[in-house]
């Protein structure tokens, strides 16, 4: 009778590559229904956080249980997480729902094994609903710079690079460091878009702005135009300082690159300069530190 451990090694290693490699399901409306909202006395020091709705639920890891099987699956899942550590080649699945332009739900997809260096972070963000009040959406700054929504997604970030996945844990005191998060924003299918259009003119005449304010394509540019500039410790006054441990952040629209930032060797390409003088010229010039 053929058994795992009958198989030969390199059989049983597949087997254990795509356990690792495992992804669960998109979350379901439902499931924001359990408990995630987290309170710190402190969690808006200077600003940001207060859009995210972090799980407090156990995370799943999926190298927890081939590692409790029994020893020698143990020995022969950790040779084998070792060498995919030494790769540098660890992928992380992170969905982010955007519910209402005012929370962040965000929902580990893939999480193989625990590790101090990560080669991708995928996240992709799915927008439902919208916020019928014009100031109570979290998308709009006060000050002409980036809302509460900006701020969260990269509190969202910084927390994952200095606690891990598990966003509400204690610091680590060895910080994760990320070759490239890869940012990507799900496009709406074209006849909810054609619908949003329709509206936007309707509202635009009537009230002066435009309804929809939260498209994927509108969410893809604010992100674009903010990732430069609050993700550098010389250009923002904010806590965000994920220049230091991540070497690249692509943004994406439904898989299509609009934007790629590359800390390593150059924060100020054109594009990047660009978009500077385009907050610049809306009036932003942020907190002095």
């Amino acid at each position: 009778m053929t058994t795992l451990l009958t198989i030969p090694q390199e059989l049983r290693d597949e087997i254990y590559t795509l356990v690792l490699s495992a992804t669960l399901p998109l979350p379901s409306a439902a499931s924001f229904a359990t408990p995630r909202e987290v309170y710190e006395q402190n969690f808006r020091q200077i600003r940001g956080g207060s859009c995210n709705r972090y799980t407090l639920l156990s995370l799943l890891i999926n190298s927890t249980a081939l590692l409790l099987i029994n020893r020698q699956i143990n020995n022969e899942v950790s040779s084998l997480i070792s060498r995919e550590k030494k790769a540098q080649k660890l992928v992380y699945l992170l969905d982010c729902v955007i519910l209402n332009e005012k929370c962040i739900y965000p929902t580990w997809l893939s999480i193989p094994f625990l590790s101090d260096f990560i080669g991708k972070v995928y996240v992709d963000f799915r927008i439902d609903g919208r916020c019928e009040d014009y100031h109570g959406s979290a998308w709009t700054g006060g000050d002409g710079g980036p809302g509460d929504m900006v701020y969260s997604l990269f509190d969202l970030l910084q927390r994952f690079l200095e606690r891990g996945p598990h966003f509400v844990g204690p610091q680590r005191q060895n910080k994760i460091n990320v070759r490239e998060f890869i940012l990507n924003v799900v496009e709406w299918p074209q006849e909810v878009l054609a619908s949003t259009d329709h509206d936007n003119e309707e509202h635009v005449a009537q009230r002066g702005w435009r309804r929809w304010r939260n498209r994927p394509a509108d969410v893809a540019h604010q992100i674009r135009l903010w990732v430069c500039l609050l993700g550098s410790r010389s250009q923002s006054p904010e806590k965000y300082h994920i220049n230091e441990r991540v070497d690249r952040i692509k943004v994406l629209l439904d898989g299509n690159v609009v934007n790629v930032v590359n800390y390593k060797e150059n924060i100020g390409p054109a594009h990047n300069r660009a978009a500077l003088k385009h907050i610049r010229g809306i009036g932003w010039r942020g907190t002095q530190s």
